[in-house]
């Protein structure tokens, strides 16, 4: 039993934080304009992994950007 408790009294994870906070945003402010059907600016949310990577970082810099600096959402 001692070796469960410390699991279960871990923070949440970053997944669980994506998908708590982030992705409703996104689903809310973005994924309309950013999907497969519309990709305004070539730019694609819904194909962008979560998991910030090498491959990846520039997008994930540009978004929180344009967050920051209230460019997006429109």
């Amino acid at each position: 039993m001692a070796a469960v408790l410390p699991v279960a009294a871990a923070p949440p994870t970053a997944s669980a934080d994506f998908d708590k906070s982030v992705a409703p945003f996104f689903a809310e402010h973005c994924n309309r304009c950013h999907d497969a059907k519309v990709a305004k600016s070539d730019f694609r949310m819904d194909t962008l992994s979560r998991k910030v990577g090498v491959e990846n970082t520039p997008q994930w810099v540009e978004i929180m950007e344009r967050i920051n600096s209230g460019e997006m959402p429109p």
